[in-house]
């Protein structure tokens, strides 16, 4: 994973997924934003990925240079594995747990 380009003198990290909803999520850690996963199920498998500095892109604090490096490392990625992506706004349910007194 990477936006810029692939330094591999720059640093990073990796791992191993066991299906494709893994690797999305790894990529939402990344980028820091939810990644919805809209793939067929399928088979276990491993999936080996590594992330460049330039995927750090939670770090980065302007929001459009963090779009611009958005767009090209989701390019990147749909050119590695096939999966197409897009950036979309979604509404979200969410649920709020409390301890009943």
């Amino acid at each position: 994973m990477y936006s810029d380009e692939a330094d591999h003198s720059a640093g990073g990290g990796g791992g191993t997924a066991g299906s494709v909803d893994e690797l999305l999520k790894a990529l939402g850690n990344q980028v820091g934003l939810p990644v919805v996963n809209e793939t067929e199920p399928a088979a276990p498998m491993r999936i080996g990925y590594h992330h460049y500095r330039s995927s750090y892109l939670n770090r980065i604090t302007d929001p459009t240079e963090k779009t611009r490096k958005l767009k090209m490392l989701l390019e990147n990625l749909s050119t590695q594995t096939g999966l197409q992506f897009r950036v979309e706004r979604r509404s979200v349910e969410k649920w709020l747990v409390i301890e009943a007194r």
